[in-house]
Formats: structure tokens, sequence, C-alpha cells
């Protein structure tokens, strides 16, 4: 499958880099850029997919790309749906538009995890951060 980049912004825009990037300065990683969105999207209205990401969903969709199918991204790490992606990076507004959109709730990754499964754990981890911080606080 072909891949394009979706805008003519996106050449001007800053690389984004995700939470997965093990080191942020020395990631030379090109992610596809549908995780650029996910990742510089900060505040999307509830229920509603900021234009960039609909336009880029249709172009993806233009050169094979399924939906429901694993984003082409070059890091194993992030090779997953988009559903699934949003979900684990904590992107609540963008899951809501994804379904509103037509994305399939019950899409699993490789290792057969929903989208649940991966908001279950960005939640694990903000919980235990939050917790390390005020572990820290009281001492």
């Amino acid at each position: 499958m072909a891949t394009a980049t979706c805008s003519s912004r996106s050449r001007k825009r800053k690389q984004h880099h995700t939470p997965l990037c093990t080191s942020l300065k020395k990631c030379t990683v090109n992610h596809h850029e549908l995780v650029n969105l996910l990742c510089w999207d900060s505040n999307s209205s509830f229920g509603d997919l900021p234009i960039a990401m609909k336009q880029c969903i249709e172009m993806s969709k233009g050169f094979g790309w399924d939906q429901n199918s694993n984003v082409p991204d070059p890091s194993k790490e992030l090779t997953s749906p988009l559903l699934v992606l949003a979900c684990a990076f904590g992107k609540a507004g963008i899951v809501e538009g994804l379904l509103r959109y037509g994305f399939d709730a019950s899409v699993v990754n490789e290792h057969c995890e929903t989208a649940l499964h991966a908001s279950a754990r960005y939640m694990y981890s903000k919980i235990d951060m939050w917790g390390r911080k005020l572990k820290s606080l009281n001492t």
C-alpha cells in the first residue's frame, strides 16, 4: 500500500513524537501523518474530528488503507488501529470522533487488545504517575 503525506501543511509543521518514542531528542522515526495528528491535536472538541484528521483519513483510505486496520507507521510499537492509538494516547475527543466517523469499537491490535485495553493502560499510567507525585509530596 502506498502512503502519502496527508496535508501540505504537515511539511511545514514540526515532526511530533509520541509517548512511545524512547528518546525524543534522538528519535529519527518519520511517523505516519495520522500518528502525527494524534500527537499534535491537544484539545479537539468532543465528538468532532479536526478537519486535518478527516482529510488524512480520507486520503489514506484513497491509498488503500482500511480505517479499522493498522496505521502503517514505521515504528512497530505504533502499528495498531487508529482507534487503539487514540485511546493509548488518552485522546478522548478524538476517540469519540472516530467512533462517530464509523470506526469499529471492537477492533483489535496484533496482541488481540481492544481500544478499551489501551484506555485502561493509559489511565493506569496516569494514576500511577499521580500516585508517585502524591507520595513524593508527602515525604
